[in-house]
């Protein structure tokens, strides 16, 4: 909360809000037993060429998504 007033995204803001706003979007930090910063430093660019291929793709185009992660499960998107 102190780093949202530091940075001027509100001038203030109550726990309690901080609260609402989380159980509206049913975020439940205290749950998390881990958290990961990338320290690369292209990461951002490199998230946006891939995010750019998949909203960009020629038409008629396959494109693939592999991931070495065997538990998580692709979602599968049809261009129109």
């Amino acid at each position: 909360m102190a780093r949202a007033i530091e940075r001027g995204i509100v001038e203030q803001i109550s726990r309690s809000h901080v609260q609402r706003i989380l159980q509206a979007g049913d975020v439940r930090p205290h749950r998390v037993k881990q958290w990961l910063h990338r320290s690369d430093p292209a990461f951002r660019e490199k998230v946006n060429v891939i995010c750019k291929l998949y909203r960009k793709a020629p038409r008629n185009a396959v494109v693939l998504s592999i991931d070495e992660k065997t538990s998580i499960q692709a979602i599968e998107r049809k261009r129109v």
